[in-house]
């Protein structure tokens, strides 16, 4: 075990007697010592310069022991920096070793990192030593086996607790969320509809109670909660004052910005809806990043797409739309409640790609068919759930081997972006790899317009070969994303998409079986 205090008795320091504990209304007026903004910089993904204000102020206020649980609590939640809390958390509990919130964020934070069996162990001994407090640390128990992917682990913890009625608002929504990894949908709604009874205006609740509605199929309850999500990426721009979007709104002859949130392949998947609103008579500026900037402008001719960065400087545009809303939001307000490829997916394809740079890739591209893309990795990201996301979501070029090995007929071409990219060097299979002639999603538009089939993780290219109408087949992970509902080899949203699903954390048995199904396809689509 680690050197933090578990049991150690309160001692002194320098002639000053120490605090024996380290009460809620001292982590209260610690918090007050954190700029506001860094909450909002967390929620942008902007974790770095929300940790550097955090330890400023540390730095500013040496020995505050409440600051500096405050501060490590913060990181741990927020961030993957768990190195980085723990040794703030040592520190405060040699000061305060009979702090029960210290102590129960430590053995949080140790799980997060990896350490099952030290944090277990000490959540085992704060159970022991604190009964009053059970709740509390069945709640970082049962958030901590979640965070780290140990989902059926979490669920029977939280089964346990629930039953010896050690209940909360919160251990009812960890119960909720538990159910909807496990891909049991249907069976989280309850324990959601229990917590919101408790805790009625939690809305990062609501939020996950409308994506288990999502899951389980019923849309328009889905939807109505999905949009009412706390603030993401822009939380605190100026069209975020804007009113939004309504199924009753009446939008012709309205102006209306609709900006990206999330990430690319949100977009992708949503701007299908549109065209929608434009039916309706409204005047549309689709707020996007530049990546996506040319792509979307040819695929929707009918709406004005500008650079998401440039639309956040509001003197370029004098604010002058009526309403502003999430992309994400239009099956929202379009009503689209139905799990049905003519609801979903009305036309397609509905992206365009442009067609002097599709032949281009044709001359440049080996004439060996089948052309096969691979994407084995999805984007890396900072915050502890974005992480701990990718993580479950993606593999390792090493381990796509079988299906590499499966279609020695094929030319494999890699459509893998960041770090990940650097395996090719080292994988040993003649595996093309174009991606330094990327510029944008448009010139991946065209490459993947040139392949027989592209076999990715859940990731921004299945979004974009599937409203290309190209063939994609996705591997899913076990706790598969809510646009992927509970089970299925097909999906509405995507009449040219094959899921193939985790049943378990490990992507090997998976990949044995997309292996299988490609050295015996004798066409690609579903």
């Amino acid at each position: 075990m680690t050197d933090a205090p578990l049991n150690n008795p309160v001692s002194s320091v320098g002639g000053q007697a120490r605090p024996a504990s380290i009460s809620d209304a001292d982590l209260i007026r610690a918090a007050g010592l954190i700029p506001v903004r860094v909450k909002t910089l967390f929620l942008e993904g902007r974790e770095a310069e929300a940790v550097g204000i955090i330890l400023d102020q540390l730095a500013r206020r040496p020995g505050n022991v409440a600051l500096t649980i405050t501060a490590a609590m913060l990181i741990a939640h927020h961030t993957v920096r768990y190195d980085t809390a723990l040794t703030l958390l040592r520190e405060a509990l040699a000061q305060v070793p009979d702090t029960v919130q210290a102590q129960q964020t430590y053995a949080y934070t140790l799980i997060c990192a990896g350490q099952l069996a030290e944090g277990s162990e000490r959540f085992g001994a704060l159970l022991s030593r604190y009964p009053a407090q059970r709740v509390s640390l069945m709640e970082h128990l049962s958030a901590a086996l979640l965070q780290a992917g140990l989902l059926e682990e979490a669920r029977q913890v939280l089964e346990g607790a629930i039953a010896d009625r050690c209940t909360s608002a919160a251990l009812l929504s960890n119960m909720g969320c538990a159910l909807t990894y496990l891909n049991r949908s249907t069976d989280s709604l309850p324990y959601y509809e229990a917590a919101l009874r408790m805790a009625p205006g939690n809305k990062r609740m609501q939020a996950s109670y409308g994506c288990a509605l999502l899951k389980a199929g019923q849309l328009g309850r889905g939807w109505a909660l999905h949009a009412q999500k706390p603030d993401g990426l822009h939380a605190e721009a100026w069209f975020r004052k804007l009113p939004s979007l309504t199924p009753q709104t009446d939008v012709r002859g309205r102006t209306v910005l609709l900006y990206h949130d999330h990430g690319l392949g949100d977009t992708l998947q949503f701007v299908r809806f549109v065209n929608g609103l434009v039916e309706k008579g409204a005047l549309i500026t689709l707020a996007v990043p530049a990546t996506l900037q040319r792509l979307i402008a040819r695929s929707f001719p009918a709406v004005t797409v500008v650079d998401i960065a440039s639309i956040a400087v509001r003197a370029q545009f004098g604010g002058g739309f009526d309403y502003a809303d999430l992309i994400m939001n239009l099956p929202y307000v379009l009503r689209a409640e139905r799990c049905e490829a003519s609801v979903l997916a009305p036309t397609m394809p509905y992206l365009v790609a442009d067609e002097a740079a599709v032949a281009a890739w044709d001359a440049r591209l080996p004439a060996g068919r089948p052309r096969i893309g691979l994407v084995w990795a999805g984007e890396c990201r900072q915050s502890a759930r974005g992480t701990a996301m990718d993580d479950r979501r993606s593999t390792t070029l090493e381990a796509m081997a079988p299906i590499i090995e499966a279609r020695p007929d094929a030319t494999f071409i890699s459509l893998q972006y960041g770090k990940k990219r650097e395996e090719i060097a080292q994988c040993g299979y003649p595996l093309i790899d174009p991606m330094d002639q990327i510029r944008s999603m448009d010139d991946t538009a065209a490459l993947v317009k040139n392949l027989d089939l592209l076999i990715t993780v859940d990731s921004s290219p299945a979004h974009l070969a599937g409203g290309l109408a190209c063939p994609v087949w996705l591997m899913s992970r076990q706790d598969a994303c809510w646009r992927w509902l509970d089970s299925g080899e097909t999906t509405a949203w995507y009449p040219t998409m094959r899921l193939f699903r985790a049943k378990e954390r490990s992507f090997v048995p998976m990949i044995g079986d997309v292996a299988a199904a490609l050295a015996a396809a004798p066409h690609f689509l579903p």
